[in-house]
């Protein structure tokens, strides 16, 4: 899927690092952000943010470095 948002839009994904492996693991999805609102129009429970999914990769970056840095720079995120 790919996500889109404006420079002063916060994704609103919190995000962990889980494992030996460094996993990005999503924690929450902060209200009022595109996260949210993403989770709002989208009809298919299997491409909403939840608690406890794995994100593997974004943007072709894979280690958890790596991603949080795409999600932070850039307005498109193609997960």
């Amino acid at each position: 899927m790919t996500v889109r948002r404006a420079a002063n839009e916060p994704l609103g994904l919190m995000l962990m690092p889980q494992g030996r492996n460094r996993q990005v693991v999503v924690q929450g999805v902060h209200a009022d952000s595109v996260a949210a609102s993403w989770n709002a129009m989208t009809s298919c429970e299997s491409r909403d943010f939840r608690n406890g999914d794995i994100i593997i990769k974004v943007n072709g970056c894979f280690s958890f470095e790596a991603i949080l840095h795409e999600f932070q720079n850039y307005t498109r995120a193609a997960i």
